[in-house]
């Protein structure tokens, strides 16, 4: 059986990623590191998931909720740098 930062492992994210995409689409992290692992394998996966990342930005800006603002602000630093041409 893998552990839950073996699965992380098999994906281009780290674990802030991975919580951040499972609360962005409501499930398990576990199954966001299986999500993550498929959407990052095309062009359109990965602009689907910066368009995540963007989304929940705007909400958390109109929301002030400012500490959700710096980690979408990590995450989003983090992803633009692995994936240069999207953003």
């Amino acid at each position: 059986m893998l552990t839950y930062e073996e699965c992380v492992g098999f994906t281009d994210f780290c674990e802030e990623d991975v919580a951040f995409l499972a609360e962005h689409e409501h499930m398990p992290e576990m199954v966001a590191c299986e999500l993550a692992t498929c959407l990052q394998t095309t062009p359109e996966g990965l602009r689907t998931l910066r368009r995540f990342m963007e989304e929940d930005l705007v909400l958390a800006t109109r929301k002030h909720k400012r500490e959700r603002v710096a980690v979408i602000g990590r995450v989003i630093s983090r992803f633009d740098q692995q994936h240069p041409g999207l953003s």
